[in-house]
């Protein structure tokens, strides 16, 4: 390999070089590069990888699914039939999308498996805020090629590299460029990749409440202070009403926000309310009140349960007996539910508008 780095989506990145499937040969040395960079980015809560790749190359400490190989961490399912207990704030894949429903592995557990459907299935298990980034060849999956071509699939970015010389240099190219390329006789891999790119939420309006160091492509990403470049809006969430007009989103996301307001949790989701959209949902993570970690943080005002959201929805118990704290009501339609560590809360809530 005559140079020693490639450019990729604004990064400068290394070429990945190791033994096994012979990576500086072929397309492992820029796939593997770009997700490695994209893992290794920021600190991701919860990740899942699709097909047992990056565990050849990287010391790994996450589950990853794939419906053949054993191994740590491996879950033995089926893209199209397995349902994770979790959703995921990061999903990797690495050379996988593109032999679901066909050659060998057509028709394995799940007969009408198609890569957009695969795809489908796997953007709902992002956690709001999340991503996932799949690689694949193009040239070997003439289904997934022509799906691509088309636009036809659930994709929120498309990114391409092209192989360019025999000595296994890569470079960016447009989709049509990639999709064109023909590989030279007597090489046996792919000469061309894409990178595809899915944001939970797709083009939603999302507020990012308290995105700290965490913003969300594409959303107005809020903190007290406009501490970095991606801070849209800096406002302190005690003085209301808040600096958006009604009706203004179709998302907010707060996490790790409202336990820290003096306020209280009624007049945070008051003005949840009035500025969202009817349809607009509200996700939110809280420190569950028995948890150490709870506690840890002399700057929590609020510790709450399972059972502190009932009282927002009508169709609860505590909903129909205490719902007069507040005429902005909610429908409860993720959750409540505490993660593996049992310290916070999540829940998504409904307008009821």
């Amino acid at each position: 390999m005559a140079e020693s780095r490639f450019e990729f989506n604004g990064q400068d990145l290394a070429y990945f070089r190791h033994p096994y499937n012979r990576a500086g040969q072929n397309m492992r040395s820029v796939e593997v590069a770009i997700v490695r960079a994209l893992v290794r980015g920021r600190e991701w809560d919860r990740i899942l990888e699709i097909g047992n790749v990056l565990g050849h190359y990287l010391d790994v400490g996450w589950p990853v699914l794939d419906a053949r190989e054993k191994g740590p961490r491996v879950i033995n399912a089926d893209v199209m039939t397995w349902e994770p207990d979790d959703e995921f704030d990061l999903i990797v894949s690495i050379s996988t999308l593109e032999h679901i429903g066909h050659g060998r592995y057509a028709g394995l557990t799940f007969p009408d498996a198609t890569p957009a459907a695969a795809l489908a299935r796997i953007r709902s298990w992002l956690a709001p805020g999340g991503q996932a980034v799949l690689t694949v060849p193009l040239g070997y999956n003439e289904l997934l090629d022509l799906q691509l071509a088309a636009r036809d699939m659930p994709v929120d970015e498309v990114r391409c590299m092209v192989r360019v010389s025999a000595d296994n240099e890569w470079a960016e190219c447009s989709l049509e460029e990639a999709l064109a390329a023909e590989r030279p006789e007597g090489y046996r891999w792919s000469v061309a990749m894409a990178a595809l790119y899915c944001f939970e939420g797709g083009h939603l309006d999302t507020l990012n409440l308290g995105a700290g160091r965490r913003p969300i492509k594409g959303a107005v990403n809020h903190d007290i202070v406009k501490h970095s470049p991606h801070i849209d809006v800096a406002h302190d969430l005690n003085v209301l009403p808040w600096p958006w007009k009604d009706n203004s989103f179709d998302r907010i996301v707060a996490r790790a926000v409202f336990e820290h307001l003096d306020i209280d949790l009624v007049a945070s989701l008051d003005e949840c309310w009035r500025i969202l959209r009817p349809g607009g949902y509200v996700y939110l993570k809280l420190p569950h009140w028995n948890s150490d970690m709870a506690h840890a943080d002399p700057t929590h005002r609020w510790y709450f349960s399972v059972k502190s959201f009932d009282q927002f929805d009508p169709e609860r118990r505590r909903g129909r007996e205490y719902g007069f704290y507040t005429d902005r009501h909610w429908k409860i339609t993720k959750g409540p539910r505490l993660n593996d560590a049992r310290s916070s809360i999540h829940v998504n809530m409904e307008v009821r508008k």
